[in-house]
């Protein structure tokens, strides 16, 4: 049998002389790279060439029609306000400039291949490939037009678009579908976008498409929701939103592609195995920890206090010693891996209650331990109080 322990990781901001903690928690797996690559997919249809503005007042008397015709039951249209910092974009203009702020927020240390693809018309305009978010960005701002013209381009995802999400890629690749979700329906010799995304998770089942929306119109709406509901690891963000907010696109980053984990809070790192009533790192367990180190190698200036717990079961005096001894375990495993052993301290703290020890979930969590980096000011409540 094997239990299971968390470890949080304490990490800070320095300004000046002070330091500042930020009280997030995430978990380890939400650290880092969500995929081996991403790809941003640019709706290119005759729609995405028309302004925010003039779709925020088609959508506008779409809504009212429907109220009038008895379809649509409140006058609380959902259509944002006007906007003078987008409104007189194009839809596409405005994919380009949230590509253009997403791709410089990916770190060379990610690792990630990228690409760009345009669809309804598709054209592959940068190949995916491993660059730098400097390149990259230039390549996206050089290849994606957005001064196109409004009529007679496509709608609809043709074969070569649909042999592309049919593909079966290396490794893991996130897409980033830009699209007000205004598809024509399926027709002979062409797809619907609902068919390609199920033909891109059938060959990729490990990869996601993420969504930003452009949609205003009901029949657009609905549409990006049909995309969406194709798979339940989808993301959906409104274009307008993430080009207004630099937090909503901080978020929507780091939920589908990256997220750097060097200044937040607690880091907790579930399914860390030790055999049951005992103190080694199982081989198991180093996969998992692994990651840890990353993180403690970006931050090698730092003290790290490794504090660890147990649940309630067993006496007060022989917990307050396997706490010790699973500490030291981890410790041990780090220094094996070259981390230099001067940086750790190691402490048992025994019992936890910091979770529900009558319930088997809250004693998997209260036996975890917890990487805390920097000073006393640092540790966990639980930790400070502890006898």
């Amino acid at each position: 049998m094997k239990q299971t322990i968390l470890a949080a990781v304490m990490t800070a901001a320095f300004f000046g002389a002070a330091p500042l903690y930020v009280a997030q928690t995430v978990q380890l797996e939400d650290c880092g790279k969500k995929a081996d690559a991403f790809a941003f997919m640019v709706d290119a249809s005759g729609s995405m060439m028309q302004t925010v503005g003039e779709a925020k007042e088609k959508a506008r008397g779409e809504y009212n029609d429907l109220i009038a015709s008895g379809q649509y039951k409140t006058r609380d249209i959902p259509v944002p306000p006007a906007n003078e910092a987008v409104d007189d974009m194009r839809r596409i203009e405005l994919a380009k400039a949230v590509s253009l702020k997403i791709a410089a927020m990916i770190p060379p240390q990610a690792d990630m291949a990228s690409g760009l693809y345009a669809i309804a018309p598709y054209a592959e305009l940068v190949a995916l490939e491993k660059r730098n978010n400097e390149d990259f960005s230039r390549a996206v701002d050089d290849k994606l037009n957005t001064n196109l013209e409004v009529f007679g381009r496509p709608t609809w995802m043709g074969e070569r678009a649909f042999k592309r999400l049919s593909t079966k890629v290396e490794g893991v690749q996130n897409i980033v579908l830009i699209t007000d979700g205004d598809f024509d329906l399926k027709e002979e010799g062409k797809h619907s976008p609902v068919d390609g995304l199920n033909a891109f998770y059938a060959a990729n089942p490990g990869s996601c498409v993420h969504i930003i929306s452009a949609a205003y119109t009901p029949q657009e709406k609905a549409g990006v929701e049909a995309l969406a509901a194709v798979n339940s690891c989808t993301k959906v963000a409104e274009l307008e939103a993430l080009a207004s907010s630099e937090e909503i696109l901080k978020g929507f980053v780091e939920d589908t592609l990256y997220k750097a984990c060097s200044q937040v809070g607690v880091i907790e790192i579930e399914d860390v195995y030790f055999d049951f009533d005992k103190s080694v790192v199982t081989a198991e367990s180093a996969e998992r920890l692994n990651k840890a180190i990353e993180i403690l190698k970006n931050r090698s200036n730092e003290k790290v206090t490794i504090v660890g717990w147990t649940d309630w079961t067993g006496s007060d005096a022989y917990n307050a010693g396997l706490s010790e001894r699973r500490a030291q375990a981890v410790k041990d495993y780090f220094v094996s891996q070259g981390l230099d052993a001067s940086r750790f301290e190691v402490m048992g703290k025994g019992k936890s209650f910091k979770y529900s020890n009558a319930t088997a979930e809250g004693r998997h969590q209260n036996r975890r331990v917890e990487l805390i980096f920097g000073s006393e000011q640092s540790l966990s409540q639980e930790t400070k109080v502890s006898k």
